[in-house]
C-alpha cells in the first residue's frame, strides 16, 4: 500500500528544511542505545458537549498564550489520554484524526512536522474538519525530563464540514496557536478551539502536544504508532513495549530479509520473481515479522499502525525482482519522459518492495502485471468505448498540483489486466502516466484506475489512447500464519541491550540504519571537505559557500533535473538556499556561531550545511551518492565532471510546496536585509525579527 504524505515530501527535501546543529553538550553518552530523552507528540480529536465536559473535569492549569479562539491549558498526559478514552467510549468523541505526529531528540532544536487536520468524512461520522496551521513548531531539550516548546501558527485556517447532509461551513483563518513555555515529560499542553457546524451545532477541537520519554532507537519504530484511539487507550509505556518487543523479535533473525526460504517464491511468465519475505499482524504484534516458516526476519517494510491498518491487521511483506528492462516496462511507451518518477529511470536491476493487507493469514495472493503493452483505442473524457468485451470509461479529471490532473478511468472487468491511460497532447506527443500510478503488485481485483499526469495541464490533451496489459495472478500457500513462537511481551534489560546493539550492527546488510554520529561531528567532517566540483561533496561545499556569498546564479548552476521546470521550481530552490545561507552568514559574523545555532532563529536559516553533513548517503551508479531514506535527491556526476544535485525525482512534490518555499525565502531575505540596515541589532531584535510572519508572496524572484 502506497501512501504519500506532504510530510513525506518534507522531509525528502529536508537536506535544506533544517537540520538543527546540537550544542556542545549534545554528544551522544556512553550507552547511547538505551538512553531515555523528552520526545513530542501531536495529536487531536472533536468532542461534543458531553466529550467537553468530560475535558473540563481534569485538573489543568490554565494557560495565557495570546492564541485566538483556541485557550490553551497544561494537564497530566495520561490523564487527558484516559478522559479521551473515556469520552470516547460513551460517545463523547463524534471524529478522531486519521493519525498523530511524533518529533524526535535528537539533541538541539528540532522543527516540527507541519500542522494539519484530517478527518474522516464519510456516513459514520457526524462532524469533521479540514485545516492547515501556517507557521512553525520547535521543541528544544531542556536537561533530562522537560522540552522548551515554541508554537507559532499566527493562522489556523479550518472548515468545519457535515457528512450528513454532506454540507461543508465556510473556511475561517482568525484562528492561531501561539505558545512559548517549559513542557515537562508526563505533561499535556492541550488547546480546545469552539466552533459551529453547518447545521449549527457546536463542536470543540481538542489539539495536544504531549511530552514522554523515550529512547530514540524506540522512537524507530514508535513514530509509526498512528492510530489516536491506541495512543489514548496505551500511551508512551505501550509504545516502549511494542519497539522493545520488536528490536528483540528482529535480532533474533538467522538470514537476511532478502533470503526467502524454499517454497515462497514464484518465477513469473516474464521471468521477473516474486519473493514473500514476511508477515506481520499490527494489533497482537506490531513491527514483528516472520517469514514462511515461522521464525523471525527483520523485514524491511514500515508498516503505519493507523486506523485503516488495525482494521486489517494482517500485513504481507513482498519483493518483486527482475532485469533492468522492466523498469521501463512499467508504463505503456516507455518513453523517458518528464511526467515519470523515479521508477522510470533504469537504475541497475529492477526491484520494488512492498506491504499489503491480506485477507486470509498463511495465504498470499498477488497480481503483476507481465509481458507487452498492448493499446486498446482512444478515449475522451466523458466517454466511454468497447472492446474485447469490455466496457471502458473515462469519468472526468481533477487538478493534482499546479500544473497537473489524476483521470477517474474503469473498466467493467479488471481481474485479470491492468489497464491504465496515456495522454496524446494537441502536437501529437504521448505521455505516460507517473508511473507510481500504475501499481506494480496488487492485492485486491478492481477494475478502477486513476491516472496521474504531472506538469500537464488538461487543457494541452487532444485525447487519451487505452492499453492494457496482462496481469499475472500467483498465489503463495503454506505461509506460516503465526510465527512459531510468539514474541516475548516483557524483555530483560541485558537482552534488549544486546539486541539493540545488534540492530546497530545491521547497516551493512540495508535493514536498519548505522549507528548515529553526533551532529557536530558529522558538520565538522562536513566542512573539512575541500569546496571544490570533482567531488559530490566538495561539489555541494561549492554550492553552499556560493549561497553565502549571495551567488543565485552559482547555485543555480549546481541544481539540475532531467525533465523541463515550466514553474521554475529549481529557481526557487537556489532563491532558498541563497537566502538561508547569506542570512546564516550575516548572523553568525554577528552574534558569534555558537550563539546563533542555540537560537530560535534557525528554524527560518534551514541549515543546509547539517543537511548534506546528516544527510545519510551512500554510494550511488556513476560515483555519486543517493540518499539511504530514500529521499528523492541525488549528487550525479556531469558530462563535465562536475557533481550537481539532481532533483528530477522531487520537482512534482516541489510544487505543492511552492507557496512555503516562497514565504520561508521571503522572510530570510527581509531579515538579512535588517541586518544589513542595522549594525546595532541585538540578538533579541534578531530573534524577534525571524519570529515575526511574513507577509504571504505572490510572486517569485528570478533571482537574489
Amino acid at each position: 500500500m502506497r501512501c504519500k504524505k506532504l510530510w513525506a515530501v518534507v522531509i525528502a527535501v529536508g537536506l535544506f528544511v533544517g537540520w538543527p546543529r546540537s550544542g556542545a553538550g549534545a554528544e551522544p553518552a556512553s550507552r547511547p542505545e538505551l538512553r531515555e530523552t523528552v520526545q513530542l507528540a501531536q495529536w487531536d480529536v472533536l468532542l461534543n458537549e458531553s466529550g467537553l465536559d468530560t475535558i473540563k473535569q481534569l485538573e489543568s492549569k490554565p494557560v495565557q498564550t495570546g492564541s485566538k479562539v483556541y485557550e490553551a491549558m497544561l494537564c497530566n498526559a495520561a490523564a487527558l489520554r484516559w478522559a479521551v478514552a473515556q469520552a470516547k467510549q460513551a460517545g463523547g468523541v463524534d471524529n478522531v484524526a486519521q493519525s498523530m505526529t511524533f518529533t524526535q531528540n535528537r539533541g538541539g532544536p528540532q522543527q516540527l512536522q507541519p500542522l494539519y487536520f484530517n478527518y474522516q468524512w464519510d456516513r459514520e461520522t457526524t462532524v469533521a474538519i479540514r485545516g492547515i496551521a501556517e507557521g512553525w513548531g520547535q521543541v528544544k531539550a531542556v536537561g533530562d525530563d522537560q522540552v522548551h516548546l515554541r508554537l507559532n501558527y499566527p493562522q489556523v485556517r479550518i472548515q468545519v464540514r457535515e457528512p450528513q447532509p454532506g454540507t461543508s461551513g465556510p473556511e475561517s483563518s482568525e484562528q492561531s496557536i501561539l505558545y512559548d513555555g517549559q513542557l515537562g515529560a508526563g505533561e499535556s499542553l492541550a488547546f480546545i478551539g469552539t466552533f459551529t457546524t453547518p447545521s449549527q451545532n457546536p463542536c470543540y477541537h481538542l489539539v495536544v502536544w504531549e511530552a514522554f520519554k523515550a529512547a530514540a532507537w524506540q522512537m524507530e519504530n514508535g513514530q509509526r504508532l498512528e492510530d489516536i484511539d491506541w495512543w489514548c487507550q496505551n500511551g508512551p509505556e505501550s509504545l516502549q513495549k511494542v519497539a522493545n518487543q520488536a528490536v528483540v523479535w528482529a535480532a533474533a533473525a538467522k538470514h537476511e530479509a532478502s533470503q526467502v526460504p524454499p517454497g515462497f517464491e514464484q518465477k513469473l511468465e516474464d521471468g521477473k520473481v516474486v519473493a514473500a519475505v514476511g508477515m506481520c499482524q499490527l494489533d497482537q504484534w506490531p513491527f514483528c515479522w516472520w517469514d514462511g516458516l515461522g521464525q523471525p526476519v527483520a523485514a524491511p517494510q514500515m508498516v503505519g499502525v493507523n486506523w485503516y491498518a488495525l482494521r486489517h491487521p494482517f500485513w504481507a511483506a513482498l519483493t518483486l525482482r527482475g532485469p533492468e528492462q522492466a523498469w521501463s516496462e512499467i508504463t505503456p511507451t516507455g518513453h523517458p519522459s518528464e511526467n515519470r518518477d523515479d521508477d522510470s529511470r533504469g537504475h541497475g536491476p529492477y526491484e520494488i518492495s512492498e506491504a499489503f493487507t491480506v485477507d486470509q493469514p498463511g495465504r498470499i495472493v498477488v497480481g503483476i502485471p507481465v509481458g507487452p503493452w498492448q493499446q486498446v483505442g482512444q478515449i475522451n473524457v466523458g466517454g466511454f468505448i468497447a472492446a474485447d468485451g469490455t466496457r471502458y470509461r473515462l469519468q472526468q479529471t481533477w487538478p493534482a498540483g499546479d500544473n497537473g490532473f489524476v483521470a477517474q478511468f474503469y473498466s467493467n472487468y479488471g481481474s485479470e489486466n491492468l489497464v491504465t491511460l496515456t495522454a496524446v497532447l494537441q502536437d501529437g506527443t504521448e505521455v505516460d502516466p507517473a508511473s507510481y500510478s500504475v501499481p506494480a503488485m496488487v492485492t485486491i481485483r478492481r477494475n478502477d484506475v486513476n491516472p496521474q499526469f504531472n506538469r500537464i495541464h488538461p487543457s494541452q490533451v487532444k485525447t487519451f489512447h487505452v492499453w492494457k496489459r496482462k496481469r499475472q495472478w500467483v498465489t503463495i500457500n503454506g505461509f506460516a500464519a503465526q510465527p512459531e513462537e510468539p514474541p516475548t511481551a516483557d524483555v530483560p534489560a541485558a537482552q534488549l541491550a544486546a539486541a539493540v546493539e545488534a540492530m546497530q550492527k545491521r547497516s551493512g546488510a540495508g535493514e536498519m540504519p548505522a549507528p548515529i554520529k553526533s551532529m557536530s561531528q558529522q558538520l565538522k567532517e562536513f566542512e573539512a571537505l575541500a569546496a571544490e566540483p570533482k567531488t559530490p561533496m566538495g561539489a555541494m561545499r561549492v554550492m553552499l559557500e556560493a549561497g553565502k556569498k549571495g551567488d543565485f546564479a552559482a547555485v543555480r548552476h549546481r541544481l539540475i533535473c532531467s525533465q523541463d521546470d515550466p514553474d521554475k521550481l529549481l529557481d526557487l530552490m537556489a532563491r532558498w538556499i541563497v537566502a538561508s545561507m547569506s542570512l546564516q552568514a550575516q548572523a553568525v559574523a554577528r552574534f558569534g556561531q555558537d550563539t546563533v545555532f542555540q537560537d530560535a532563529a534557525l528554524l527560518f536559516m534551514n541549515d543546509c550545511e547539517m543537511g548534506f553533513a546528516g544527510g545519510n548517503w551512500v554510494s550511488a551508479p556513476g560515483g555519486g551518492l543517493r540518499q539511504l531514506d530514500s529521499a528523492p535527491m541525488a549528487i550525479v556526476k556531469g558530462s563535465d565532471g562536475e557533481y550537481y544535485l539532481d532533483m528530477s525525482k522531487s520537482l512534482t512534490d516541489l510544487v505543492k510546496l511552492r507557496p512555503y518555499l516562497l514565504m520561508r525565502s521571503q522572510k530570510m531575505e527581509q531579515v538579512a536585509q535588517m541586518l544589513r540596515d542595522n549594525p546595532a541589532m541585538t540578538l533579541g531584535q534578531f530573534d524577534a525579527a525571524m519570529l515575526r510572519p511574513a507577509t504571504r508572496p505572490t510572486t517569485q524572484k528570478s533571482g537574489t
